[in-house]
Order: structure tokens, then sequence, then C-alpha cells
């Protein structure tokens, strides 16, 4: 072979600079560095053959936190990047004192199928769909909205754990704005397509049986929509969206911890949940007969209120867990030993909210 011979097949198995012309260790690794906040945005998403990867990144870094360390791995999942990152990961946990294992990345690992069928495989199609430049995003853009969501807080926890009694409280006492994520979620509904959000459009096409009898709750908790954090960043998109000046508490069940922490700027004190005890959902269900029209619309109305209150005694466990790793703090139990009037105290407390003036 010549040498213009083999300038052509170079040319051909490295069509762009460098010679790692695919998602292997070194460019994996480098967008992972973007994901933990160690590079700045764009240092391992921006293609080689821009203008932009000439620019320098004077600055880099960002606080290491274990929540950093689990959203890395997700979007290593989601990019399908070499499996080296596994060691690299856990030798930068182990560098920052975390207790970071193979264990929290299998668990991180357990909740890949939800982004693959979201259509988030960043390493398939990283440039040329929305869902794909959304991924690629995600790993910083939270630290960027962070800084403009300060006059947040954000109400949380389990269903029946009364958020909404609380906000309209805080409405009452305090002069905030309250955004509703239940009531917005028709809108969003309306708003996201079969690929951001596969599970919500499954759902729609169910009947009611097929919802709430036939299935048991296990398979409703892992397959519900806004348990599975689809259309969460509409949540951001409509606060972004209002205008500022005074402080905004958002309230619904969809906000999830490890979605919500990385908004509050490292002020833990902008968020809190309230988890309901089984018997307190059990009686507000009774009171407010929300579960019990949905479940008098199916074939077996007992069967369908059980599975959905095992359901949500579910999803109120997986915040307790996430909350006793991430924000131990930040949780409020609900039992009805205290009136509402103390539970708003607490809330109010913890915001930092205080009365209007004259």
């Amino acid at each position: 072979m010549n040498e213009t011979g083999l300038d052509a097949v170079e040319r051909s198995a490295c069509p762009t600079c460098g010679s790692r012309s695919g998602m292997f260790t070194a460019n994996a690794v480098n967008r992972l560095t973007e994901a933990l906040g160690h590079s700045l945005p764009g240092n391992g998403s921006t293609p080689a053959t821009r203008v932009a990867r000439r620019d320098p990144f004077p600055r880099g870094g960002s606080l290491v936190v274990e929540l950093a360390f689990s959203n890395a791995m997700a979007h290593d999942v989601a990019m399908d990047g070499s499996t080296d990152t596994v060691l690299h990961v856990l030798a930068a946990a182990q560098e920052a004192g975390l207790d970071f294992t193979l264990a929290d990345i299998d668990a991180v690992r357990r909740r890949a199928p939800r982004q693959e069928r979201a259509g988030w495989g960043c390493g398939r199609r990283p440039w040329n769909s929305a869902v794909g430049r959304y991924c690629v995003r995600q790993g910083y853009r939270a630290r960027v909205e962070a800084g403009r969501l300060g006059h947040v807080r954000w109400l949380g926890g389990g269903s029946g754990a009364g958020k909404s009694s609380v906000a309209r409280e805080l409405v009452r006492r305090f002069g905030v704005d309250v955004l509703d994520t239940d009531a917005a979620m028709v809108d969003h509904a309306r708003r996201l397509g079969p690929g951001r959000a596969p599970l919500l459009h499954r759902f729609l096409a169910m009947s009611m049986d097929e919802r709430w009898v036939l299935r048991d709750p296990v398979e409703m908790l892992e397959t519900f929509h806004w348990f599975a954090e689809e259309g969460f960043e509409l949540v951001v998109e409509d606060l972004l969206a209002r205008p500022g000046g005074r402080v905004v508490v958002v309230e619904g069940f969809r906000l999830l911890p490890r979605l919500v922490l990385p908004l509050v700027g490292g002020v833990q004190e902008r968020a809190v949940w309230l988890l309901p005890t089984p018997g307190f959902r059990r009686r507000a269900f009774g009171e407010r007969g929300g579960e019990g029209d949905v479940a008098g619309r199916t074939s077996d109305p007992p069967r369908a209120l059980e599975n959905l209150l095992a359901r949500d005694a579910l999803f109120t466990e997986v915040l307790a867990r996430q909350l006793a790793q991430l924000a131990p703090t930040a949780v409020l139990t609900v039992d009805g030993g205290r009136s509402l009037d103390v539970l708003v105290d607490d809330v109010g407390v913890r915001f930092g909210l205080r009365p209007p003036g004259p």
C-alpha cells in the first residue's frame, strides 16, 4: 500500500478530528466530567469539528456530591457510554471520599430502561433531535436553572399528605404564588409527544380496568409516567416563564427529590416533602373521594381502590428512601397528630416565609 492508499484508509476510518471517533472511554468520560460539573457546558458534548471546541474553558468544577455521581451514571447509561466509565467514576468517588459503590450504580442501571424508552439514547443520536439535545444538556442544565429559581419553594410528598391544603394556607398567610403540578398535568400531557413520554402515551391508551384493576401495584408504580419523571422538565419551563419578584411554591407528588434537589442551589430549606402514613392516606382518600372516583369507573371498584392505595404506599416508600439518602431533614411525617395550622407553620418556617407587610 502506498502513502495515498494509507491516507484514504485513515480518512475513511477516522473521518473527523482525532482517532477515537466513537462513544469509547475517552469521549464517554469527557462527557461524564461535564455531567459531574468538573468541566463547563460543552466541554464533553461539543463535537471536535466545531469552532467552539477551540474556546478555552477557564472555569470548571462544581461541588462533588453523591447526587452528582448518580446523575453522571444515569447520563452514562443513557448515552451508551463505555463500560470503563464504571471504573473511573468509582475511582473519582473514592478520591472525593464518597460512599458511592457498585450497588449505587446498579440501582441507576435498573432505572435506565425508562430512559431508553424515552428516546434518551444520546450515544445514538446526540445532535439531530430535540430529545438527544435535552439528554446532553441535562447534566449541567440544573446548575444554570438553580440560579434562576432562588425564589421557588418546593412542596412535594406522597398522595393524600395534604400538600394542596398546605399550599392554599401558604397563599393566604404569606401571599405567595402557587404552581399546582397536579392541575398542570393535562397541559403537560398535551405538550409531551410519545418520544418524550412513552409511558404517558401507553397509559392514555389503556382502559380504566387496564390501568387500575388488571395490573399489580408494583407494575403500576414502575410504569406510572409521572413517577417515572416524564414531563418534569415542563414544570421547570413553566416556572422560568413566570415573572419573578414573588415567592412561588410548587406543589405536587411529581417533585421527586433527585429532580428537585439539584435546583435548590445547595439550600435544602427551599424544599420539603410531606410523607403520609398509610392510615392517614386511607382516611384522607375516604374524606375527599378522589381515588374512589377513579376506582368507581372500573368494573371492580374495591380492587381498583386497594391497588391505588398500595401503589401510593409504595411510592411514599420510594420517596422516603431517596430522602433518607439525599435530604433527611427535608421530611415532615403526616400522621394526623398535628393540625393543618401547625403543619403550615412548620412548612412556612422551613421555607423562610414571612407575612406580607401592611
